[in-house]
């Protein structure tokens, strides 16, 4: 009877994978219309305003490296 049991807990871990594995690659369900309208409308606004321009610090480090270089010569 231990037998069984040994060979049955591999077997039970199979089903288990099997089942999981199947629950997890199932589609996403749809969206609500309203959350998908709400999605789609913060999209849109992204694009309609300007972006903000950041000037980075290496930027600006590099371009005085580059003067340096040229006025010194």
């Amino acid at each position: 009877m231990a037998v069984l049991l040994w060979l049955a807990i591999p077997l039970v871990a199979f089903v288990i994978g099997i089942v999981w594995a199947y629950l997890i690659s199932r589609p996403p369900r749809p969206a609500a219309m309203l959350e998908s309208m709400e999605s789609f409308t913060k999209f849109r606004q992204a694009f309609e305003r300007p972006a903000k321009v950041r000037r980075r610090r290496w930027a600006r480090l590099v371009k005085r490296r580059a003067r340096k270089s040229t006025s010194g010569r």
